[in-house]
């Protein structure tokens, strides 16, 4: 009995550490410098330059949280970042900081969940 705990024990350890923190866009500034999946309605996709602008529940410049794409380095995902706006979405990865707001830099399409 106490070995099937021990290990009932180990694989939750395990598990939870493995677990992604899921939180709101405007909770992002309360996490920086760590990884994790924020959920959110894509108010507005915005193409400047070569860098694609995903902002979560408000229109730039009241969003408080925004997913950044550098599209000549990611070309491969630029149509999926487009097609965002107007959907919820989870976008996972470190939080950053950049003019005093938090964003995900997107580099990959295992970072995006379209709900």
């Amino acid at each position: 009995m106490k070995k099937i705990l021990g290990i009932l024990f180990i694989f939750f350890i395990v598990f939870k550490s493995n677990a992604q923190t899921e939180i709101a866009p405007a909770q992002a500034k309360d996490y920086v410098d760590s990884t994790v999946m924020v959920t959110g309605t894509v108010a507005e996709v915005t193409l400047v330059k070569n860098i694609a602008h995903v902002n979560f529940e408000k229109k730039y410049p009241e969003t408080e949280f925004s997913g950044v794409l550098f599209m000549n380095n990611f070309p491969d995902i630029v149509d999926l970042v487009k097609s965002m706006e107007g959907k919820k979405v989870s976008l996972t990865g470190k939080i950053e900081m950049y003019k005093d707001k938090p964003q995900i830099k997107i580099e990959s399409k295992d970072q995006v969940l379209l709900k």
